[in-house]
């Protein structure tokens, strides 16, 4: 507060600005203020501005030409003509930028290059300019090569709309690319379901052109489908990677190629009639535009479901200390038994220990607490069990919301007060140190009494109104006046 800074700038004043007197303005802002923000922007004295006709120059791009055809990004060679129209010779340097656009979509504009000029331009002199850039990757079609001149607007000019030219058009063609297709996929046309297949398949590449060097590298999946498409329903059953990179195709000769085999499980959920589905590059790594959409392929097979018993998890004999403050660590022994009609599969789970307000199924949205998630491995035949014992650490807690009565430190005075205010001396207690005790039961799941520690009434008329919910974040209060606290 009462600090201050100085700055200076540089400003550019518009070529357009007709001469007479001006001022400055500076406003400042960023922070809330509240009431001051009427006094953040000041005013300099008159300032004269004398009109002095600036140099004219006019740049302007007169032809740009670029080949009639050519392949998506694909190096090719454009030229350019850069003019100065304007009376005055420019001694400075500014860039000149060429980009891409499709012919009938010209706001979907893409720079392919940048290239500075340098060394100036006299008046009435021109420059021409060839350069290599490379055509944006998976365009077709006609689209038009755009230079434009001084393209960051480095030089002040009073006409800008000559600066930019456009080539005649190009056509433009996808380059040649691989098509990696499923040639062959076998698999069994009938199984148990949670049975295990032996799959077999084969990519061939029966594109125009190699996968590419360096980069031949994709994964084969294999799914199991309810109809021959791959969707988001569907089940991977397994991940490959591809067995080769593929050259592309001879004429006259087979497709190169690749064959792999996997052995996969199917879920033990899953019956009916259903397709065994591989994906080539089912990433997408190999660019085979146009031809993404036929990397897969499908052979139907039908799953025998066999009703399988199913299994019955019970908790019992949950036992823990009849007493525990927050922060304690405890012990807590469980066993689980299997009261089902068939094994457990899986043979692996988690058994899930809770700090709850009920006795029905934990529930985190009315503020239950998971204490401890404990992996069990190995399967329960019918009848089996096992015995648990999980040391868990009880959340300490801030928020003491609850019923109360109010007691000496012994617990062997107990008062349960109503509604309206009690004066010490009125009930018998006396001016000591007492400690607010929760009603049993009410704190979780624990049995026993929890306390909020360190309560201490200050005087025979001190007093404590707890009528309503309360929520005490202090280990210990003083209180004056009487008390009150609700009937439980």
């Amino acid at each position: 507060m009462g600090d201050s800074y100085i700055r200076s700038a540089s400003v550019t004043l518009p070529l357009t600005l007709a001469a007479g007197q001006y001022s400055i303005f500076v406003t400042t802002g960023g922070p809330f203020e509240f009431r001051s923000t009427d006094n953040n922007t000041t005013a300099s004295g008159p300032v004269r501005v004398n009109y002095v006709a600036p140099p004219s120059y006019d740049l302007e791009v007169t032809s740009v030409t670029a080949p009639a055809a050519a392949t998506d990004a694909a190096i090719v060679d454009v030229t350019w003509r850069v003019g100065n129209s304007g009376p005055d010779s420019l001694a400075t340097s500014w860039w000149d930028a060429v980009f891409v656009a499709p012919a009938d979509q010209p706001d979907q504009i893409v720079q392919v290059g940048r290239f500075r000029r340098e060394g100036g331009l006299a008046a009435g002199m021109f420059y021409e300019r060839t350069e290599s850039v490379r055509l944006p990757s998976r365009i077709q079609g006609l689209s038009r090569v755009v230079v434009r001149a001084d393209s960051d607007d480095e030089i002040g000019e009073r006409n800008e709309s000559n600066n930019s030219l456009r080539a005649a058009a190009t056509l433009v063609s996808l380059r040649p690319r691989p098509d990696l297709q499923v040639t062959s996929l076998q698999a069994p046309t009938r199984v148990d379901a949670g049975g295990v297949i032996d799959v077999d398949w084969t990519v061939a590449n029966l594109g125009s052109a190699a996968t590419p060097t360096g980069g031949s590298r994709w994964k084969d999946v294999v799914y199991l489908s309810l109809d021959n498409r791959i969707d988001g329903g569907d089940i991977r059953l397994g991940v490959l990677d591809n067995g080769s990179a593929l050259d592309a195709p001879e004429p006259g000769q087979p497709a190169p190629a690749y064959s792999s085999h996997g052995t996969f499980r199917l879920p033990r959920g899953v019956g009916g009639n259903a397709y065994v589905i591989v994906v080539a590059d089912d990433g997408d790594a190999v660019d085979e535009l146009p031809y993404d959409g036929n990397n897969a392929r499908a052979v139907p097979i039908a799953i025998d479901v066999t009703t399988v018993p199913p299994p019955d998890l019970v908790v019992s004999n949950v036992a823990g200390p009849s007493d525990a403050f927050d922060g304690d660590t405890i012990r807590v022994v469980y066993t689980v038994t299997n009261r089902g009609a068939g094994p457990t599969v899986p043979a692996a789970w988690a058994d899930a220990i809770w700090l709850t307000t009920g006795r029905d199924r934990p529930n985190a949205a009315r503020g239950d607490i998971l204490l401890s998630t404990v992996g069990h491995s190995g399967g329960l035949a019918v009848g089996g069990s096992y015995d648990a014992a999980v040391d868990v650490t009880l959340p300490v807690q801030r928020d003491f919301r609850g019923r109360y009565s109010l007691t000496d430190p012994e617990l062997k005075k107990v008062r349960v007060l109503g509604g309206i205010s009690n004066v010490l001396e009125a009930i018998g207690i006396g001016a000591m140190t007492y400690e607010l005790n929760q009603a049993k039961g009410s704190f979780g799941c624990l049995e026993g009494r929890a306390y909020l520690p360190d309560l201490t009434i200050t005087g025979p008329q001190s007093r404590l109104d707890l009528a309503g919910e309360i929520d005490l974040q202090a280990s210990t209060l003083d209180f004056e006046g009487d008390f009150s606290l609700p009937r439980k």
